[in-house]
């Protein structure tokens, strides 16, 4: 017993699906106003994909904005090549 409390079991931290790695864009929040000009809330989501990028060398799923991976903060790996045989 005492020897599982005892080992350090370290977690991968996930981030939330609505938010880029890159540049922390996430939920914005505000109000909806109708033609009546009634007021609800609502939330704004970016445009976030999962893409494999280059994190530390090594390519990896990340979740980017569609901004940056058209601005070029995502470094994407090489393509493989078909091997034929």
């Amino acid at each position: 017993m005492r020897k599982l409390f005892s080992q350090t079991i370290e977690k991968e931290v996930l981030q939330p699906m609505a938010k880029c790695q890159f540049c922390d864009k996430g939920l914005s929040f505000g109000i909806k106003v109708s033609h009546s000009h009634r007021r609800s809330n609502r939330t704004w989501k970016p445009n976030v994909k999962r893409v494999k990028a280059i994190v530390d060398g090594k390519p990896q799923h990340v979740y980017a904005c569609t901004r940056c991976l058209r601005s070029g903060l995502v470094v994407k790996p090489a393509a493989r090549k078909a091997v034929k045989g």
